[in-house]
């Protein structure tokens, strides 16, 4: 890190410390002047949850319905599901759960479906993808 035109050394002339910065959600890094430095310099950022990976899916032919299920990701609140009738189409919320799985029902028999999930975290009330 420069400070007016000086490369400075980490440990040395500064510290840099972390909060909250493991988990999906809102977190801080904080810089601490050593020495002839002076001063904090606090700065937020936002880490987004992971993409959902491992999505599989059964048809379930008696019930017309679809059950699919997911690896799940650490540190998030939850999932929204979203299906198309075409791969490219335009997707449209399904439903959104707390779990890694979700069986979707009243399905027309016959039709193809295309789905996507996406893991959230919430942070203020609202859900960050």
């Amino acid at each position: 890190m420069k400070y007016g035109g000086v490369l400075l050394e980490q440990n040395l002339d500064y510290t840099v410390s972390y909060q909250n910065h493991i988990k999906p959600g809102t977190a801080k890094v904080i810089i601490n002047g050593i020495g002839n430095y002076s001063g904090t310099y606090t700065r937020t950022f936002i880490i987004i949850p992971a993409k959902v990976i491992s999505l599989k899916q059964t048809t379930i032919y008696s019930s017309a319905s679809i059950k699919m299920s997911w690896t799940k990701a650490i540190g998030v609140s939850g999932y929204t599901i979203y299906h198309a009738a075409s791969k490219n189409g335009t997707y449209s919320v399904v439903k959104a759960v707390t779990t890694n799985s979700y069986t979707h029902t009243g399905i027309k028999s016959g039709s193809k479906y295309y789905y996507k999930v996406r893991a959230y975290t919430l942070i203020n009330g609202k859900k960050v993808y």
